[in-house]
């Protein structure tokens, strides 16, 4: 896989999961202002524009991933998914520390409670936005792709954002064991 092939794969990863949590919080953005609050990270007459902020800023990564053409615009969107997965993974992580049981709501409303593999979701999604960077920065100008490699770079990061979107429940499943019939 080329840098090129990497850039193109961490965008369509990181818009499409982007993509997802800005359609699944915009479903009830009050119920996600409620999950920033339940955070107590910020003070109470923060938490709605910060929540707000959040939803604007995903969104703008998805627009920035997507836009073609050799610029840094496509960089900046993978810089920004990078920084708000960073923070993220911090704000899960002192929930965690904490010992606080509440939802995440990171794909909208939710009644699963924040867990270690959302913490290693958001760090693999981080890997794959700073990797996507490095890789869009040593790719250098935009190249053209035949159909038949966007398409398996678009199927396996479409894959990929399937698995990362429901990797609790996926480790779950792996995890179990077999039951003998």
């Amino acid at each position: 896989m080329s840098a090129t092939d990497l850039a193109l794969f961490a965008r369509i990863l990181i818009g499409l999961t982007f993509a997802a949590t800005v359609v699944g919080k915009l479903r009830d953005p009050a119920s996600f202002g409620d999950a920033v609050d339940d955070f107590k990270i910020f003070v109470r007459r923060a938490v709605r524009p910060i929540a707000t902020t959040l939803i604007v800023a995903e969104a703008a990564v998805c627009v920035l991933v997507a836009l073609p053409g050799p610029g840094p615009v496509a960089g900046l969107g993978l810089g920004l998914a990078g920084v708000l997965l960073l923070a993220y993974t911090a704000a899960l992580g002192t929930v965690l520390a904490r010992g606080m049981t509440l939802g995440c709501n990171c794909f909208g409303a939710s009644p699963r409670v924040v867990s270690r593999h959302d913490v290693a979701r958001n760090v693999l999604l981080l890997c794959g936005a700073i990797g996507g960077l490095v890789a869009y920065v040593l790719a250098g100008p935009h190249h053209a792709y035949d159909a038949a490699r966007l398409t398996l770079l678009a199927g396996t990061a479409t894959a990929a954002t399937l698995l990362l979107a429901n990797f609790a429940d996926v480790v779950e499943t792996v995890r179990k064991p077999m039951s003998a019939e």
